[in-house]
């Protein structure tokens, strides 16, 4: 089913991984945020949300030829629908708060439970806002 995507990291505006796979593809897009836990993996230099209960702030969008945005996504976010526990993200579907309503957007989990992700360096982001983390 398509919906839109919960975007917290370098898939946001100005960043190089939406220069790479979204320009010119995005519909429309919002800010938002979702509940978690928002992370800096210090060796790979992209964040990872985790289930919690903090604010994490994004951006919600909605694309052109969603099929294939989605292959593509998943690809990047190295998601595989029937190898989850090997994936280094899960594409779930949560909660996301735009300015007036709630709505459910597709946001791709970062996956602790990974094998390629045993050895990473999480560092909080206390605002739960890592546009604002990269500034600094």
């Amino acid at each position: 089913m398509e919906k839109p995507f919960f975007v917290y990291g370098s898939l946001m505006q100005g960043f190089w991984n939406e220069e790479k796979y979204l320009k010119g593809k995005v519909i429309r897009r919002e800010p938002g945020k979702t509940n978690g836990r928002l992370y800096h993996i210090e060796n790979k230099g992209f964040p990872a949300l985790i289930e919690g209960t903090e604010s994490v702030y994004g951006e919600v969008i909605w694309v052109k030829n969603f099929q294939k945005i989605v292959c593509e996504l998943d690809q990047m976010e190295s998601f595989s629908e029937s190898k989850k526990q090997k994936s280094q993200y899960i594409r779930v579907v949560k909660s996301i708060l735009l300015e007036n309503q709630e709505i459910e957007a597709y946001v791709y989990r970062y996956n602790s439970e990974a094998e390629l992700n045993q050895d990473d360096q999480l560092h909080p982001i206390p605002n739960g806002a890592w546009r604002e983390f990269m500034k600094k």
